[in-house]
């Protein structure tokens, strides 16, 4: 498979929160292989490109947390199979969306509004199609050597036009602006884009779900079906959980200290912060096999999406599971 083709396949399923696709190394012209890695394989093959968290000496393309955090990844899966209700878009782990504004000609602004939203943008939560527009008057001067779809070179032309914004996520900003060229008449588009401090709610490592109540212990079974662990620490999970808190990284603990979740799962956690979520009623469960779980969840996303074979470097890594003393979990 050609790299080139291969990497445009992967940039919607592995763009990490900055909407970026990067690799380290020479990549090969073509693939062979992919290799879905926690650490540096000894001996990858030339045509072999290695997926894995973070930079290796490559040829590989560092993801970051996207195997948990992507709107694909783990975390999403998990919040599915939990049956969550509704979720909030916690800043924490997040990506940050993007504005596009556009002045268009009134005639065509049917055309450049609808290929903007079929390109991804205007997506907000649970609603699609989201833009606003404002109509006012736009003015230019052709200068010599233009092509202008309005007016002369040389003389100022006065046109209705309208001004259209929309958000997206930033993984999809070069399909929509590619289909805003295309559908808009102007031989020099005038837009916009500004980065905004509102999280992406697609996009996201620490994710907070609200369920219909039952005892912690219920929802770690299904979060063992989805994952495949077999790194389970559990301490109260008799107890009712109707907030739960999924998630891994440095943001975990704050965010757990502001949402009062009942029920906390996570990779690690250190005593003292356990301690502190325990006194305010928190049951916390650690996967310390995480990250590899997201990694086999990722393997099996490419291998249904790519026509190349695809091999996980995690196999063969095994934890010893076990749960906190005294505990009086079912699981």
């Amino acid at each position: 498979m050609e790299t080139s083709e291969l990497l445009a396949t992967l940039q919607p399923m592995l763009h990490d929160r900055k909407g970026l696709l990067r690799s380290v190394g020479r990549l090969p012209r073509s693939a062979e292989e992919i290799l879905v890695a926690l650490v540096e394989p000894d001996e990858p093959s030339p045509a072999t490109i290695v997926v894995a968290p973070e930079a290796i000496l490559g040829p590989a393309v560092p993801i970051g947390d996207a195997a948990l955090a992507h709107p694909d990844g783990l975390l999403a899966d998990l919040l599915s199979a939990i049956g969550v209700t509704r979720e909030e878009a916690l800043p924490y782990g997040r990506a940050r969306l993007r504005k596009l504004t556009v002045f268009v000609p009134e005639t065509h602004l049917h055309e450049v509004r609808e290929a903007i939203v079929a390109a991804g943008a205007g997506r907000i939560g649970r609603y699609a199609d989201c833009t606003f527009t404002l109509h006012g008057e736009g003015s230019f001067r052709p200068l010599a050597g233009a092509r202008p779809y309005l007016g002369s070179p040389g003389e100022r032309e006065i046109v209705a036009e309208a001004r259209v914004e929309a958000v997206y996520a930033a993984y999809g900003e070069q399909a929509i602006l590619a289909a805003m060229r295309l559908a808009h008449p102007y031989e020099e588009i005038a837009y916009d884009i500004v980065e905004l401090e509102n999280p992406d709610p697609t996009y996201g490592a620490v994710r907070l779900g609200m369920i219909e109540p039952v005892p912690a212990y219920a929802v770690l079974e299904k979060v063992l079906r989805v994952t495949g662990s077999n790194a389970l620490f559990v301490s109260g999970g008799d107890q009712l959980a109707r907030r739960v808190l999924l998630g891994s990284g440095q943001h975990l603990v704050a965010a757990a200290r502001e949402t009062q979740p009942d029920l906390v799962v996570t990779d690690h956690i250190a005593p003292a912060d356990a301690a502190l979520l325990h006194r305010r009623g928190a049951a916390i469960a650690e996967l310390h096999d995480l990250e590899i779980c997201a990694l086999r969840h990722l393997a099996a996303r490419l291998r249904r999406s790519l026509p190349i074979p695809v091999r996980e470097a995690s196999e063969g890594l095994v934890w010893r599971s076990f749960k906190y003393p005294g505990t009086t979990d079912r699981l």
